[in-house]
C-alpha cells in the first residue's frame, strides 16, 4: 500500500491481534538475535519504472530485498522480505559508508522518498556517503501484506470515504450518534482485516524494524567482506524524520553500542508513542507567528486568537457547502505543517477564510480548489503501525472516555486538538501486545537531535526530551515554522552542522539555533 506524507500520518490501512513478543522486552538484546545473517545482493531495481528527481540518477540506484524473521525471538513464525534502495556514491568502494534515511510516516514509502529526493538528499548528506532507504514492514514493496482490501480499491476508497465522513460529523458536532458511527467503522475494519489479512501481520511493530536495520548494516558488513564476527559489531548511520525518530529512538534504545551516527528530525515523543499518546505532539500548534504579510493579523497574539477562533465557530454553527469546521480547520493545521510548500494553498485559504468573515460566498475556484479538505485524499494511511505499537491503549470505547480524551487533547491545542483525537479513536478496537522497556540509553556516539521552534505536529518539547532521555546528544533548533527541519534546511548553519556530525562525529555547541534559509511569506 502505498502513502504519502501529510498532517494525518497515522490513518490508515489494517490490523489484526497478536500476543506476540517484542523485541523491545528482551533482556539485554544490544546484538542481533540471529545466529547467521540473510545475504544480500544489489541488483537493478525491478519494479517498474520510477520516476526519479533528476538526470543520470537511475544509474546509481540498486535495490535488494532482504529475508528476516517475522518474529526474531520465535524464528519459527516464518519470514518476511524488506526491500532497499540504494544510491551510490559514484565511485563505491568497501571502504564507503552508508546513511539509512526513513523519511516519516507510519507507512510512508522510503523507496518513493529516495527515487523522488536523491539528489536534495546527496546535497544534504554530501558526494562521500551511499544513501539508502526502504520501505520498513507493510508498506509498499515490504512484506507482510497488510492490505485487508486485497487489492480492491473501489471498495477501500469507499470504506475510508464513509470513514472520513463520519469524522467530520464528529469533529464538527460532538454528537453521540457521530461518536458511534466512528466506533463502529473501527469494529467493522478489524472484523475485515481478521478475515482478510494472514498471521504475518501481526509482526510489523517499530520494535521489528529497528531490528531490521540492525540486521541489513550487518549483512551489509558481510556483503563487504567482513567476518560474521566483525559485521556483529558494526554500526549505524541514520537519518529519520518524523515517525523516523521514533525508529531511530527505539533503536538506540535497544542497540546503544550500535550507533554510529544517528539524527532524528521532528521529534516524535517516542515514550507517548508507545503509549497511545499524542498530545505532546501538538504543544506548538496554537502559536502565532508573523505579521505583515499575514491577512488575518491583529495588534497581539490574543487578538489574532479571538478572530481566528471568532471565524471558525462562526463556520461551526453556519457551515457553507464545502466548508465545514472540520475542513477549514484541517486546512490550517496543514498549511502551518508544511508552510515552504503551502504558500500557493495559504493564499487561497485565506481569501477563502476573508469570504466567509464578510459572509460573502467563496468562488468556484476556491470550493474547486478546497475540494480535499472533507474527502479521502489522505485516506490510504497505515493505521494498524502506531495502533500496533501503541498495544490498544487508545482504547476509547465510551462517549464520556471520549470527551475526557478531546478535552486533555483541547486543552494542549486548540487548533490541532480535536483533529487529533481521531488517531486515537481508529486504533481504539485493537488490543496488542505492548513494547515495555523504558526508553532513552547511553549510545556509543550521541544522537543530533533537529528541530524547528515551531512545529505544529511535534513539538521542539518532544525534541528537549530526547535530548534528556540520550545522554551527550545535543538539540540543534531551527528558528523556522513547520514540520522537520530539513524541509527548511539552513544551507548555511543546519547543513554544515549536519555534515560535521555525520563526517566527524562532532555536535554543535549547546543552544545552537540556526536561521532558516527562507521563511514562508506569511510568516
Amino acid at each position: 500500500m502505498k502513502s504519502s506524507l501529510g498532517f494525518f500520518t497515522f490513518l490508515a490501512s489494517a490490523a489484526t491481534t497478536s500476543t506476540v513478543t517484542s523485541v523491545l522486552e528482551e533482556t539485554n538484546p544490544r546484538t542481533s538475535l540471529l545466529s547467521s545473517l540473510p545475504k544480500i545482493e544489489w541488483i537493478r531495481c525491478p519494479y517498474g519504472s520510477f520516476v526519479v528527481s533528476g538526470p543520470g540518477i537511475e544509474r546509481h540506484l540498486s535495490c535488494t530485498k532482504l529475508q528476516v524473521p517475522l518474529d526474531y525471538v520465535n524464528t519459527k513464525a516464518g519470514t518476511v522480505e524488506i526491500l532497499f534502495m540504494k544510491f551510490a556514491v559514484e565511485h563505491e568502494t568497501s571502504e564507503t559508508k552508508s546513511i539509512l534515511f526513513n523519511p516519516g510516516g507510519p507507512g510512508v514509502s522510503g523507496i518513493d522518498s529516495l527515487r523522488g529526493g536523491a539528489e536534495f538528499l546527496r546535497e544534504v548528506f554530501g558526494s562521500e556517503y551511499n544513501i539508502i532507504a526502504f520501505d520498513p514492514r507493510g508498506v509498499q514493496f515490504s512484506g507482510p501484506d497488510i492490505d485487508c482490501f486485497q487489492g480492491n480499491s473501489i471498495y477501500m476508497y469507499n470504506f475510508w470515504k464513509d470513514f472520513g465522513a463520519h469524522e467530520t460529523e464528529l469533529v464538527n458536532h460532538k454528537s453521540k450518534y457521530a461518536f458511534a458511527s466512528v466506533l463502529k467503522d473501527a469494529v467493522d475494519y478489524d472484523e475485515l482485516c481478521r478475515k482478510t489479512l494472514t498471521h504475518a501481520a501481526r509482526y510489523i511493530g517499530t520494535p521489528a524494524v529497528a531490528q531490521d536495520m540492525l540486521t541489513f548494516i550487518e549483512a551489509q558488513a558481510v556483503k563487504k567482506g567482513k567476518s560474521v564476527e566483525e559485521a556483529k559489531k558494526e554500526k549505524l548511520y541514520y537519518y529519520g524524520a518524523s515517525y523516523g525518530t521514533a525508529i531511530g529512538q527505539t533503536f538506540a534504545t535497544l542497540f546503544p553500542d550500535r550507533v554510529g551516527r544517528m539524527a532524528i528530525d521532528g521529534v516524535m515523543d517516542g515514550e507517548n508513542y508507545y503509549n497511545g499518546l499524542f498530545m505532546n505532539d501538538i504543544s506548538d500548534a496554537d502559536q502565532e507567528t508573523g505579521p505583515d504579510r499575514c491577512g488575518l493579523f491583529e495588534d497581539s497574539p490574543d487578538a489574532i486568537e479571538r478572530r481566528v477562533q471568532k471565524l471558525l465557530s462562526k463556520i461551526h454553527d453556519r457551515p457553507i457547502q464545502g466548508y465545514t469546521y472540520a475542513a477549514v480547520k484541517r486546512a490550517l493545521f496543514r498549511t502551518a505543517q508544511h508552510p515552504l510548500n503551502s504558500e500557493s494553498s495559504y493564499t487561497r485559504l485565506l481569501h477563502l477564510l476573508l469570504s466567509l468573515e464578510r459572509d460573502e460566498k467563496p468562488s468556484l475556484a476556491q470550493r474547486q480548489e478546497s475540494a480535499c479538505f472533507d474527502d479521502v485524499c489522505e485516506a490510504s494511511f497505515l493505521v494498524e503501525i502506531s495502533c500496533v505499537d501503541s498495544d490498544g491503549k487508545t482504547r476509547i470505547s465510551t462517549y464520556d472516555a471520549f470527551e475526557d480524551d478531546l478535552s486533555q487533547l483541547k486543552n494542549t491545542s486548540w487548533y490541532a486538538g480535536d483533529l487529533w483525537s481521531l488517531p486515537e479513536l481508529a486504533c481504539s478496537k485493537w488490543s496488542l501486545y505492548p513494547p515495555a522497556r523504558k526508553f532513552g540509553a547511553k549510545t556509543s556516539v550521541p544522537l543530533l537531535i533537529l528541530s524547528n521552534t515551531l512545529d505544529p505536529i511535534c513539538s521542539v518539547r518532544n525534541a528537549r526530551k530526547a535530548e534528556s532521555l540520550f545522554p551527550g546528544s545535543i538539540l540543534l533548533v531551527q528558528d523556522a515554522v513547520g514540520h522537520v527541519a530539513l524541509e527548511t534546511l539552513s544551507k548555511n548553519c543546519t547543513l554544515p552542522y549536519v555534515r560535521q556530525y555525520f563526517d566527524e562525529g562532532i555536535l554543535p555547541p549547546v543552544n545552537t539555533t540556526c536561521p532558516p534559509e527562507k521563511r514562508p511569506s506569511f510568516f
